[in-house]
């Protein structure tokens, strides 16, 4: 079940006086409160209960240890697996603005009945100041055309979700500000690629199950050494650095993004993907031979097309393979992380015989 407008309250989280979110792992059989850190920072000083608590006021028991980033203020607390079919989290760093955002949590430190706060999205800053930055070189917050003022009192932990139509995606959790800064309508956000960089070093999520396509996925030999700058550089000389650097962001977080499906989800999903790009990069080569210097426009309607086709395939086999709804914007990114790992190209040296 994708998470939507609708169902967004079965993951939200009172932690101590503050807020946070489940993040289920169906592969791993886990599930974590994702919250800010200060939320948790003097109970484990003190060594005191965390008081976890679902909206309809049912506890949640933690069973392992804590892991948190006091820098980045964020934490990771594993409890009970969640048997019941709650929302699971997709997650996005893809922001421009008017995109239009939503968070909820209980203001008032946790005292207060759940709240949800939305805008629009005015400016996704990438300066370093003390404010808008969770660390140096990385993004931060996010400025808020509407007032939060006071109410934001309580919602640090929260998750800040980008909404499209109906269904929401994970870019990030509120982190602490100076009361002083409230009135500013900055919102200070830990960034999700940052979050899911710690899952993934921590080993928090693991891809442990096989299926039959893992055989054939395995006996694919890493012909094409090269890695997504590579390939875009031989490709499109002049590309600029800064689309570069957009695909990269775009492929890491789809590596970590993969971890919320089971491997055999993902490994059939990446074998299919696979083949159609191959048949569709044969294709290309035949039609561009006379143009060895590609243009971006032609990269870019290359990986469109590679898309279309991954989509197709992924809609017609899903009945056979039983496996969950992959959207565009995830589909884009194995494609990207496909590139970056060897399997697939924009030249002749990504064909696989």
């Amino acid at each position: 079940m994708n998470l939507e407008i609708n169902n967004l309250n079965e993951i939200i989280v009172k932690v101590n006086e503050g807020s946070g979110i489940v993040l289920k792992f169906e592969a791993d059989k886990k599930c974590y409160i994702l919250t800010a850190y200060h939320n948790i920072e003097t109970s484990i000083e003190n060594e005191e209960n965390l008081e976890l608590f679902s909206d309809n006021n049912e506890r949640y028991n933690i069973i392992g240890e804590y892991f948190y980033d006091k820098k980045n203020d964020f934490a990771l607390l594993e409890v009970d697996y969640i048997n019941k079919n709650i929302p699971i989290v997709q997650y996005n760093n893809h922001i421009l603005p008017d995109d239009k955002i939503i968070f909820m949590g209980y203001p008032d430190k946790g005292e207060g009945t759940r709240k949800d706060l939305s805008g629009k999205v005015n400016e996704w800053n990438r300066t370093k100041t003390a404010i808008k930055v969770v660390e140096e070189n990385m993004q931060g917050a996010f400025v808020v055309k509407e007032k939060t003022n006071e109410v934001i009192v309580g919602f640090s932990g929260s998750g800040i979700f980008k909404k499209d139509g109906q269904k929401l995606s994970l870019i990030g959790i509120l982190k602490s500000l100076p009361e002083e800064d409230f009135d500013y309508k900055e919102i200070s956000c830990v960034p999700i690629e940052k979050i899911l960089e710690f899952i993934q070093y921590k080993n928090l999520a693991k891809q442990t199950f096989e299926n039959p396509i893992m055989a054939e996925w395995n006996k694919i030999n890493h012909e094409d050494k090269r890695n997504l700058k590579d390939k875009l550089e031989d490709a499109c000389p002049k590309i600029k650095g800064y689309r570069i650097n957009q695909y990269i962001r775009q492929a890491t977080l789809g590596k970590a993004e993969q971890l919320i499906y089971s491997e055999r989800e993902i490994s059939t999903i990446k074998y299919m993907i696979f083949d159609e790009c191959q048949d569709e990069l044969m294709s290309f080569i035949e039609n561009n031979e006379e143009d060895n210097n590609l243009t971006f426009n032609k990269i870019n309607n290359l990986l469109e097309n590679y898309i279309k086709r991954a989509k197709k395939i992924i809609d017609d086999k899903r009945d056979e393979y039983k496996y969950g709804n992959f959207s565009d914007d995830i589909i884009k990114k194995i494609i990207l992380d496909l590139i970056d790992t060897c399997y697939i190209s924009f030249d002749e040296e990504g064909i696989y015989e």
